[in-house]
């Protein structure tokens, strides 16, 4: 029995004496080495400071270096050695020819540089040729390969930018005419945009190829409108009132519709192109109103006629003057009482033939709204208003206004409360 205890606790002392190296290892006792071979240079501020000082990298633009790496276990696990780079700062470069450049090792954002080690590499020092700049703007050309949809239309295709600064060498620039882009299309219904990659062409025809040249960007943009032609009908909207509705109306619009064009989305949203508003109450019996025919942005009018012209009809409209002595006198204000100096006032009301005939002239009143006349002695002119009050269902409307004079006085009762 004593000899299995001895042998338990001799296993669990091992199991121990294991665990504790584990994670001793783990917290970066022991150290490790890795090999990484085709560690990029990155030339830091080539396209800035030095491009600025008319300098350009001629030699060294695509070397490699490689590293031997030593770290702690946890730390090498972690590291994506494809993201290690050498970065060289040509910042302090200030003349051409040859120069040897240092370089720092930089690691992924996961990895502190002080975590890890240089035990050795490939080279300690960048040689690079540094040579004159010269620039050159040349015309950027493009072509399209494919076709718009069906009943569709390709626009003039257009460039952003439409020139390309090329810098290099004298003698490489030079030898570049113009840059080319490539659209391609499957048969859109819309317009399209795109960032586009160039190459360079010379004189003849022939790509560029086996020169150090650079440019001020990779990339560039274009935009070919897909166009949409159709026709449209033109509307007008009108404003009914009182005796003036529109299925007492007879209108014609000349022309009736118009082909327009434009980017396909634009068009496709257009059903109809309003020219206005004519308010019935304004057309006495009939009218003809002349508009501009205005097309939403980015759509052209591609018919001859620039103005169209709304012609509206009254199918049954006349006019009746009615004498009107009954006033009505609202919101007077407290403490006075309102007096019409009119004895009438002749009103014009305006309808069907039917309707007009329905109304009895008893059934018109004048209304006067006192709320903004101030309490106070006087005589003021008020805008009235026409109240029509019919025992039978009609539907007339008033032609223009009608002031009225009415005298403000004091009521006998506010006028001693004020002498007290």
């Amino acid at each position: 029995m004593e000899n299995r205890s001895r042998v338990f606790y001799v296993i669990l002392s091992v199991l121990a004496s294991a665990m504790i190296w584990l994670y001793v290892d783990a917290k970066n006792a022991t150290q490790v080495t890795v090999d990484v071979d085709n560690v990029p240079v990155v030339f830091l501020y080539e396209d800035s400071t030095l491009a600025d000082r008319g300098l350009m990298l001629l030699q060294g633009k695509d070397t490699t270096i490689s590293l031997r790496l030593r770290a702690s276990r946890s730390v090498i696990s972690n590291l994506d050695t494809s993201a290690i780079t050498a970065n060289v700062d040509m910042s302090s470069i200030m003349t051409s020819g040859f120069h040897s450049m240092n370089y720092t090792v930089a690691y992924p954002e996961n990895i502190a540089p002080g975590d890890v080690t240089t035990d050795s590499a490939s080279v300690y020092s960048i040689l690079v040729r540094v040579g004159e700049l010269f620039r050159r703007e040349v015309e950027i050309r493009a072509e399209i390969d494919g076709e718009v949809a069906d009943g569709y239309t390709a626009g003039t295709l257009s460039l952003y930018p439409s020139t390309l600064e090329v810098r290099g060498q004298q003698a490489d620039v030079l030898k570049v005419a113009y840059a080319k882009v490539i659209l391609p299309l499957d048969k859109p219904s819309d317009s399209v945009r795109e960032m586009l990659s160039y190459e360079l062409y010379d004189k003849n025809g022939n790509v560029v190829e086996g020169v150090n040249l650079r440019a001020d960007r990779t990339q560039v943009e274009a935009h070919l409108p897909v166009l949409l032609t159709k026709r449209v009908p033109l509307s007008v909207t009108f404003i009914e009132s009182d005796g003036a509705h529109l299925d007492n109306v007879d209108y014609t619009i000349l022309p009736q519709s118009i082909s327009v064009t434009g980017e396909a989305a634009a068009v496709r949203a257009i059903d109809s192109i309003d020219l206005g508003t004519i308010s019935l109450e304004d057309v006495v019996t009939s009218g003809t109103y002349t508009y501009d025919i205005k097309t939403p942005a980015g759509v052209s009018n591609i018919s001859s006629s620039a103005q169209a012209k709304v012609t509206v009809v009254f199918k049954d409209m006349v006019s009746r003057s009615v004498v009107v002595s009954d006033f009505v006198c609202e919101n007077v204000p407290e403490g006075c009482a309102a007096a019409v100096r009119n004895g009438s006032v002749v009103v014009t009301l305006r309808g069907t033939s039917e309707d007009l005939a329905l109304l009895q002239s008893d059934e018109v009143s004048i209304v006067l709204d006192l709320s903004d006349i101030p309490a106070a002695r006087g005589t003021y002119t008020v805008d009235a208003a026409v109240r029509i009050e019919s025992a039978e269902d009609i539907d007339l409307g008033v032609v223009g206004t009608y002031p009225v004079i009415v005298q403000i006085e004091e009521t006998p009762a506010a006028a001693d409360e004020n002498a007290a």
